[in-house]
């Protein structure tokens, strides 16, 4: 709530009496470039889901998986894990449409903007980001992808279940 409120009431810009607190920065870039992110991401989906789909083309009134199809089933093991990792980074790329829209719609009105540092500098544009794509996709392990994504509701679950139930994992998922 306090970013949002800091947006709204400009105090991530002025101080109280009006004045900046730095050299503000241009919202375009930071608008601009989640948004051609989220257009690149929307276009892989498109296309890449018509290539690899996961449910069934030629029934897709039943909307059954593809995965379940004798014809998919017959194929070899390598072939099937191939098209089913495929076909779920296509997937993904509808969420990461939607996310980057929405943090390029925070920045356009710098509620994505971290403020200044002490010497009037700018922090960044760091409160709007949910996900870190090419982070995620490319985790080394299931702790860093796990960070990378849904990055707001990991620091929620962390800040209200996580620490209150003694660092209990089970409790927290």
């Amino acid at each position: 709530y306090k970013i949002y409120k800091t947006a709204c009431d400009g105090s991530n810009l002025y101080d109280e009496n009006g004045k900046p607190k730095g050299n503000i920065p241009s919202n375009i870039g930071p608008t601009i470039k989640p948004f051609l992110t989220g257009l690149c991401c929307m276009a892989l989906f498109v296309f890449g889901s018509k290539k690899f789909p996961i449910h069934d083309p030629r029934d897709p009134q039943n909307f059954s998986p593809i995965i379940f199809n004798s014809d998919f089933l017959s194929q070899p093991l390598i072939y099937r894990y191939f098209y089913f990792w495929m076909g779920l980074i296509f997937v993904r790329q509808k969420y990461y449409f939607a996310w980057k829209n929405a943090e390029g719609a925070c920045n356009i009105w710098y509620a994505g903007f971290e403020g200044f540092k002490d010497d009037g500098t700018v922090k960044g544009w760091e409160h709007s980001v949910n996900v870190d794509i090419w982070k995620f996709e490319l985790a080394p392990s299931f702790k860093v992808g796990s960070a990378a994504w849904n990055k707001k509701t990991a620091t929620w679950l962390s800040r209200y279940v996580y620490f209150r139930t003694g660092s209990n994992l089970v409790l927290t998922y």
